[in-house]
């Protein structure tokens, strides 16, 4: 189901399309489908087109050269598809459906489908994989999914151990995170565990 949907009101008797926020089911689709077929009493096609954000800006990136075509799916399963995939990465999202002459070409009844959304945010824990250590372990983050970060390797110590830096598996040999390539980009909730070396 489609939930907090706004019909956009139309302009000289065209139909404008559809604009909402919202989270769907599988039914998203169809229900677009109807709601445009209804309204055009026509055929139409798709053109999807993701809006990404900046990776240090809350708002949305509407320049054109960042948008990127992901495809343009002819069917309502393709379509679904690629919402679903969207859905996996992202918690909300947007969208607007127009055949309005500056996005689409209405004598040709192609509408473009163009969904917005908001990355995911993920927390980054660091534990020092002992109790005895001396130090200070850095504090959680907060992140956008995909942003890239630079980790902080502060001065621990641990009686005859070194600090080679940091890993997912707390029983890691050979740490994934050290300070000589401290930039990473975590998708997820991940904790990070100190490593020692004796």
């Amino acid at each position: 189901m489609i939930k907090n949907l706004k019909k956009l009101l139309p302009l000289a008797g065209t139909f404008l399309g559809l604009i909402t926020l919202f989270c769907c089911d599988s039914t998203l689709i169809e229900d677009l489908d109807a709601i445009a077929k209804k309204q055009t009493e026509g055929t139409y096609i798709y053109q999807t087109i993701i809006q990404k954000q900046h990776i240090d800006d809350n708002n949305y990136d509407t320049e054109a050269e960042n948008k990127e075509i992901l495809n343009q799916p002819k069917t309502s399963t393709e379509l679904k598809q690629w919402i679903s995939d969207a859905i996996d990465k992202n918690s909300t999202y947007g969208f607007t459906l127009s055949n309005t002459p500056e996005v689409a070409h209405p004598e040709d009844n192609l509408y473009r489908l163009e969904l917005i959304y908001d990355r995911i945010l993920y927390t980054l824990d660091f534990n020092a994989n002992t109790t005895s250590y001396e130090g200070t372990i850095p504090q959680s983050q907060t992140q956008k999914y995909e942003k890239m970060i630079t980790l902080e390797f502060p001065e621990l110590t641990l009686t005859d151990h070194m600090f080679l830096g940091w890993d997912e598996n707390n029983t890691a040999v050979s740490p994934a995170y050290t300070k000589y390539n401290s930039e990473f980009t975590f998708y997820k909730n991940t904790t990070l565990y100190a490593i020692w070396q004796r």
